[in-house]
């Protein structure tokens, strides 16, 4: 069975930052996804594809370096510094806790977060506004490790431990070794395998205060309520996934959030299996979803983006209360489901 924690909780969103292979802060990478940009390229070939060219979301710079914790690294730097930008040395009392989204472990070819959490407070040491970052990481939940990370904050901000929380997740999947890793267990799209992954890499962060320190006109958007839960049967296990897991957290959010939602961002990446998820997910929690139904995956802009990918979906959740251009929605929801099987998700609105 499935166990899940809730909270209805209430706290606001001071910024976002976002990081990833079409733009280096939330505006523009967010307005190249809207006007239908990508930077899905072929990389050179792995292993057993060697006839087939593997195609990833990658940023093709040297300056991100080649491993995957040099690539995270480098991408949770400028997340972060363009979810802190606006804000100068003498905007919070005391230093900012930053929480992040432990990457879970793949095939191969992990990434130590505590050398990650490491990398991003020397890049940030000169920062003009101090980040203390925990000494121990929450548990590797990957694509919805955000939701527990952004649980913690809550109850740091509730307990009055900080005016203010930095939480997110970076990560990289487009190196050689972990591409060739994925393509041992088959996860990548080809030729052979059509119902594949593509994998990418990018950072996402948000500052969030308690409402005492920032009113809702001035933020982007409220935290309603926050779910995890743990899917039984995930995409690692043979046996068809029940969507319990997701299910569930659909509907700890339902309780707290009366009629449909205005958007629903997915958190994972394009494979079947999470399609099917949601939908059996969906079919359970119906009077909570948008009608119609809008659904953005976050597999589809950005490739598969691990530990980042519950951070992305929830910067898309908020935007989508503060649109650039197009109709506002009142009310989003942003949700993360991991190969290991552990799910979160909640609720944002203005």
């Amino acid at each position: 069975m499935s166990s899940t924690s809730k909270a209805a909780v209430s706290a606001r969103v001071a910024s976002l930052g976002l990081a990833c292979p079409v733009g280096l802060n939330a505006t523009a990478a967010l307005a190249a996804v809207d006007a239908g940009v990508n930077r899905f390229v072929f990389v050179e070939p792995v292993l057993d594809l060697a006839a087939d060219p593997v195609s990833a979301s990658k940023l093709e710079t040297p300056a991100l370096g080649e491993t995957r914790l040099d690539r995270a690294v480098a991408l949770g730097i400028a997340g972060i510094r363009d979810a802190l930008s606006s804000f100068g040395e003498d905007s919070f009392p005391a230093p900012i806790p930053c929480l992040l989204a432990a990457p879970e472990p793949t095939a191969g070819g992990d990434l130590d977060a505590m050398a990650l959490a490491g990398g991003l407070r020397r890049g940030l040491a000169d920062h003009r506004v101090e980040l203390r970052f925990p000494d121990k990481l929450s548990a590797a939940r990957g694509r919805a490790g955000f939701f527990e990370a952004l649980g913690s904050a809550v109850a740091l901000l509730a307990t009055s431990q900080a005016p203010a929380v930095l939480v997110g997740g970076t990560d990289s999947l487009v190196d050689i070794p972990t591409l060739e890793d994925m393509s041992k267990t088959n996860r990548l799209l080809s030729k052979i395998n059509l119902d594949g992954n593509v994998f990418g890499e990018a950072a996402a962060f948000a500052l969030v205060v308690h409402p005492h320190h920032l009113p809702l006109a001035q933020s982007k958007g409220e935290i309603l309520a926050i779910a995890t839960s743990q899917e039984p049967r995930p995409i690692t296990v043979p046996e068809p996934s029940t969507a319990l897991g997701l299910a569930e957290v659909f509907r700890s959010l339902r309780a707290c959030h009366a009629g449909r939602l205005g958007a629903v961002m997915n958190g994972v990446s394009c494979e079947g299996f999470y399609g099917m998820e949601f939908s059996n997910a969906y079919l359970r929690n119906v009077e909570l979803m948008p009608e119609p139904l809008r659904n953005h995956i976050v597999g589809n802009a950005f490739g598969d983006v691990g530990a980042a990918a519950g951070a992305v979906a929830f910067v898309q959740a908020v935007t989508a209360l503060n649109p650039r251009r197009g109709p506002k929605v009142q009310s989003a929801l942003a949700y993360g489901s991991s190969d290991s099987g552990a799910v979160g998700g909640c609720i944002v609105r203005r």
